[in-house]
């Protein structure tokens, strides 16, 4: 036995022999859940390369290399079904970043930082909205609480707009 107890070079296993076990429920339409590692905004991770070249891809992404093939340079593989652990082939599409950008959007997933107010396309509150809420705590019989039920945000959303914490971005 060589030194250190280590016989030969480490073999991996095939992508799709990790792959599946990772997966569970696998059926045609609904989304396949992804049991392995996660990464940054929970989508699935799985390694691939050898000891040399070993690096992660997004575990969609393998699932796509297994069942449709490669994803060819300059595009990347979209979740259909919006679900980031998701692996079913079936909810997976290939588009370029810039198709992957325009679906997020048109979906409003996108986290829009540094967009303020009504101007941002995810506001749940217009301008004016702000303004009548400023006006009605201030003349006072209702608590933040029911702002929040009656508006669709956080008790706490509210309380920033009554003090005017979020007045520097407008």
């Amino acid at each position: 036995m060589p030194r250190g107890g280590v016989r030969g070079p480490h073999k991996r296993k095939p992508l799709s022999e990790r792959f599946y076990p990772k997966v569970g429920r696998v059926d045609d339409e609904s989304c396949w859940g992804w049991e392995g590692a996660t990464a940054g905004k929970g989508y699935g991770v799985i390694g691939i390369g050898g000891a040399l070249e070993k690096r992660q891809i997004g575990a969609h992404v393998a699932s796509y290399m297994i069942h449709v093939g490669p994803v060819p340079a300059g595009m990347c593989v979209c979740h259909e079904c919006d679900n980031p652990l998701c692996v079913n082939p079936v909810h997976l599409f290939l588009g370029t970043y810039s198709d992957n950008l325009q679906d997020m959007v048109r979906k409003r997933r996108r986290v829009w930082v540094g967009v303020p107010g009504a101007n941002n396309p995810n506001a749940k509150l217009t301008d004016g909205d702000v303004a009548m809420i400023r006006s009605r705590f201030a003349a006072g019989g209702i608590t933040r609480a029911a702002l929040a039920v009656e508006y669709g945000v956080s008790g706490t959303h509210i309380g920033r707009l009554i003090v005017g914490a979020n007045r520097a971005q407008r």
